[in-house]
């Protein structure tokens, strides 16, 4: 409504134009037919009235295009369900189990803590929903109890990125995610012989 409201106003301001009897509502109408892509006939009109047009018709060009490429792309793609995008979501779905690596300090963590949201996880797996399982069995868990979507595996984002990108690499298609949410730290050291000059030398770095 601006566009012709301004030529409008414009149009009124030009005493010595002779309007053939456009107004308004003409230069509206107008507009209209260019956004839904109509024909349109500019005998008559002054210089500044076409040059306001065409600005008018390349923005919805640019309108346009981009809503068509961005309903191609929803329409093209595969649209995959994303519901676990953090910890809470899990715990809050009782028919989805975690599977968690076994023997590591995180599990040690929360089957000791006293209050927090890992203590709720300690709840689930003495109600049985939480798995333990190697680092090496991750690499097949994930077709056979994940891809169905009733196991969740919870590890390090590094470690679940490779597992998917050799998913992807081996059947070409992407239909894991990893969540939104970081919870799990990520706790790297070195280590040394007992006595090694080089302990000291690292422990002050």
């Amino acid at each position: 409504m601006g566009l012709p409201t301004l030529m409008y106003l414009v149009s009124y301001c030009q005493h010595t134009e002779n309007r053939g009897g456009e107004s308004w509502p003409e230069d509206t109408f107008t507009m209209v037919r260019v956004l839904l892509q109509q024909d349109n006939c500019l005998s008559g009109w002054r210089w500044w009235r076409r040059v306001g047009l065409a600005g008018w018709m390349l923005a919805v060009v640019v309108v346009t295009r981009s809503y068509a490429g961005n309903l191609m792309s929803v329409l093209a793609v595969r649209h995959i369900q994303q519901p676990y995008q953090s910890l809470r979501h899990v715990l809050d779905d009782p028919h989805v189990t975690m599977v968690w690596q076994t023997n590591t300090s995180n599990v040690q963590y929360y089957r000791s803590v006293e209050s927090g949201i890992y203590r709720e996880v300690r709840e689930a797996e003495e109600a049985g929903r939480v798995k333990h399982h190697t680092l090496m069995e991750f690499f097949n868990l994930i077709s056979t109890m994940v891809r169905p979507g009733h196991h969740v595996l919870v590890d390090l984002d590094m470690m679940l990125l490779m597992m998917t990108a050799q998913d992807f690499s081996i059947t070409g298609r992407c239909d894991f995610y990893t969540s939104k949410e970081r919870f799990l730290p990520v706790m790297l050291s070195m280590i040394g012989q007992k006595d090694s000059p080089l302990v000291p030398a690292l422990s002050k770095r």
